[in-house]
């Protein structure tokens, strides 16, 4: 066969540890003993849940890294201030959910998904349901998108769909869970390492939105979507892909909550209702206006009094001001 042929990479080297809930591990030689660290991986097991057992199948080369993680609840800490080059990490679950900190940026999408920007600071990441399985990608700072480089706060999206990650996820499984050749065996799989880790990183990167605008996003989604009853704070922080308590400390810099953002909303509704049709019904009125509840709507309309502005101002700020 004429022309020129990709040179191949050297096979990955793969190993396994398994870890007990009560610290018995094993490094895939049989032999049992107290480890819970993967040296090649900068990878240490602090806890697996009592009478749980959590197997990590690890598989690198000199310039990519895969984890697959499946087992109880954990907690897993990778320390990136041994490695000699910036890298980023990315987590995709496919069964559980995940809860990570670092000491940088962070993109999440949902519960199930989370891309640590690169940096040398130490990841934690917990695994919380009885029962994860998760893989994680040590992606070098070149192949992840420049946005990503340029993001100096948390950001996040929503949900991906499932359809969107299988690809990726089947790859980096596939390449954890099969044994390793020959060390003299050309692998040709990790020449398309690079483009998966890649087109992975980017589609996670898809419409996410910094946490730093979060707050005039949300209040965007609030003035499109109070009328609809089944929106609350928590909802909200779900369809944004952060959590209710990132949510609430982004409104609080600004002097408000989600829910007072939500109320208020529905109150300048249901008052424009009533001026525009006053034989209207208030349960019709409180329906139309996203109240789950005429109580509910009686309560606002009585937290809330109306400045000349047409706005609203909590009922605590009007007696203050008086």
């Amino acid at each position: 066969m004429h022309g020129s042929v990709a040179r191949p990479r050297a096979a990955f080297a793969k190993q396994t540890l398994r870890v007990g809930g009560t610290g018995i591990a094993d490094q895939g030689s049989g032999a049992r003993n107290a480890v819970r660290r993967l040296a090649d991986a900068n990878l240490t097991v602090l806890r697996v849940a009592d009478d749980g057992r959590l197997q990590i199948r690890h598989a690198h080369d000199e310039r990519t890294s895969f984890a697959l993680l499946d087992g109880a609840a954990a907690t897993v800490v990778w320390d990136r201030r041994a490695e000699p080059a910036r890298h980023a990490l990315l987590l995709v679950a496919r069964t559980g959910a995940l809860s990570v900190t670092a000491g940088g940026p962070i993109v999440r999408r949902g519960s199930s998904v989370v891309l640590v920007a690169p940096g040398d600071t130490r990841i934690e990441v917990r695994l919380t349901a009885a029962h994860n399985e998760v893989i994680a990608l040590r992606v070098a700072a070149h192949l992840v998108a420049p946005a990503l480089g340029e993001l100096h706060v948390d950001a996040g999206g929503p949900s991906l769909p499932w359809r969107r990650i299988a690809p990726f996820y089947a790859f980096v499984h596939g390449v954890c869970a099969t044994p390793p050749g020959p060390a003299d065996e050309p692998d040709l799989i990790a020449l398309s390492a690079d483009a998966i880790v890649e087109a992975c990183a980017r589609t996670v990167l898809e419409n996410v939105t910094p946490y730093e605008g979060i707050v005039d996003a949300v209040t965007a989604f609030i003035a499109a979507h109070h009328r609809d009853a089944n929106v609350t704070a928590t909802s909200i922080a779900v369809r944004f892909g952060v959590s209710s308590r990132t949510l609430q400390t982004a409104f609080a810099a600004e002097g408000s909550t989600v829910r007072e953002a939500l109320r208020g909303a529905r109150v300048r509704t249901a008052r424009g209702l009533q001026a525009r049709h006053s034989r209207m019904s208030q349960a019709e009125r409180a329906r139309l206006a996203g109240f789950a509840s005429l109580s509910a709507m009686y309560r606002a309309l009585h937290a809330y009094a109306e400045p000349a502005s047409g706005g609203v101002l909590p009922a605590d700020e009007v007696r203050a001001a008086g």
